[in-house]
């Protein structure tokens, strides 16, 4: 069976950007981490996909935008939950692929970016 994940949530209020309020929760189970970001209801989604999964197959599976910012976008925050979870974690290995968040700015996700790397400092759900 899969036991529970552990659930870390924040949020950050950005300064004069709109939406300026992004919600962040990152799920740990034993084998895969699932990062989300949401901002007035659209959802962006990363997820840490079972070994063998390819990243092909995961951004179809979840039908994810195939834009080059959304795919940079993607890469960073995976390299940063990785990071995060580099703490002790058996999934920090494993590819981030999909991501559903498609016009956020280099300097948006740069912030983003150095939040996640700290997910394991947020708040446990």
């Amino acid at each position: 069976g899969t036991s529970m994940p552990k659930v870390y949530k924040t949020t950050h209020q950005f300064d004069g950007d709109l939406p300026a309020l992004v919600h962040l929760s990152v799920l740990e189970f034993s084998d895969r981490l699932l990062l989300s970001v949401s901002d007035s209801g659209k959802l962006g989604c990363f997820f840490v996909p079972a070994p063998g999964l390819q990243a092909d197959d995961a951004e179809a599976r979840f039908g994810a935008p195939k834009s080059p910012a959304t795919s940079r976008a993607a890469r960073l925050l995976g390299d940063s939950l990785r990071r995060g979870a580099d703490a002790g974690s058996s999934a920090s290995t494993a590819p981030v692929v999909s991501l559903c968040l498609a016009n956020e700015s280099r300097s948006r996700v740069q912030l983003l970016c150095e939040l996640v790397a700290q997910f394991r400092t947020w708040p446990q759900a």
